[in-house]
């Protein structure tokens, strides 16, 4: 199966723990919203008989994308702070490094190169929601289809 979506949008809440650039401590959360452009899908999922229904198994696909424009805000706040509001476009307690990481980022080949070095990561969460969300529509259809 293949999917292009020429365009869309995200937005909601991150959380960013671990290691940043080989840095430990700079653990963030905020609000961000993100723009894809050409995205492509390819994938294959087994349909299992389950009792008189039938439900997703495994899933394997791959996501590639020509752009991605992200925007987070409150990346690496100091301890005890959240967020800065002196940096009005990131609230970012250091703006240069939130710039930087914007600008790596939002490169005409930065979106992919980032989905290529987290794909597994990328993948995995989205196959979950996805699995989850055709198991949740499957029941309703009769397996002896």
């Amino acid at each position: 199966m293949s999917l292009f979506v020429p365009k869309f949008s995200t937005n909601g809440n991150y959380t960013l723990e671990g290691r940043v650039l080989n840095v430990d401590g700079l653990n963030s959360k905020g609000p961000y919203r993100n723009v894809y452009s050409g995205v492509t899908v390819e994938g294959a999922a087994n349909i299992e008989k389950n009792g008189n229904n039938i439900v997703v198994g495994k899933m394997d696909f791959t996501l590639k994308l020509n752009k991605i424009k992200i925007h987070m805000e409150c990346l690496f706040p100091k301890p005890g702070q959240n967020c800065c509001e002196k940096d009005k476009k990131y609230r970012s307690c250091n703006p240069i490094f939130a710039r930087t990481i914007h600008r790596t980022i939002n490169t005409k080949t930065g979106g992919s190169s980032f989905v290529d070095k987290f794909q597994d990561e990328i993948t995995g969460r989205i196959g979950d929601i996805s699995k989850d969300y055709f198991n949740r529509l499957l029941p309703k259809v009769d397996s002896s289809y």
